[in-house]
């Protein structure tokens, strides 16, 4: 009995020890692209909390993630947290710029540039 034990205990063992290292060894291979991958997705919410923009509209457009303009806009509910700090909006042309102004008449406007590091310049 103590021989049947003994080889649960390793049979065990070995399992334990083999999961761990293959989730370890892909952890080496995901961690660095899922990390990028992130890090591309969060290139203008990185950039704005770094600047010295307040009470600011920025509208930014293609380039900016590595997935559609659409997901730029990361804002909070402006119905539950009234006058944000920064709005994210896409660029939707002079129309969208136009109901921006009207919506947001106090912020100022900038426009995000893409590039590395995303820079921000003011626009009328």
């Amino acid at each position: 009995q103590t021989s049947k034990r003994w080889s649960s205990s390793i049979a065990l063992g070995l399992s334990l020890s083999s999961a761990l290292i293959g989730t370890l060894l892909l952890a080496v291979r995901i961690y660095p692209e899922a990390r990028n991958d992130v890090r591309g997705h969060n290139r203008l919410p990185l950039a704005l909390r770094e600047s010295n923009l307040h009470h600011a509209l920025v509208v930014a457009g293609a380039g900016f993630n590595n997935t559609d303009p659409m997901d730029l806009p990361e804002n909070y509910p402006l119905e539950l947290y009234p006058n944000p700090d920064r709005i994210i909006a896409i660029d939707t042309g002079p129309w969208g710029l136009r109901c921006l102004r009207d919506q947001f008449p106090t912020y100022k406007f900038y426009r995000a540039l893409p590039g590395t590091p995303v820079t921000f310049a003011p626009f009328e």
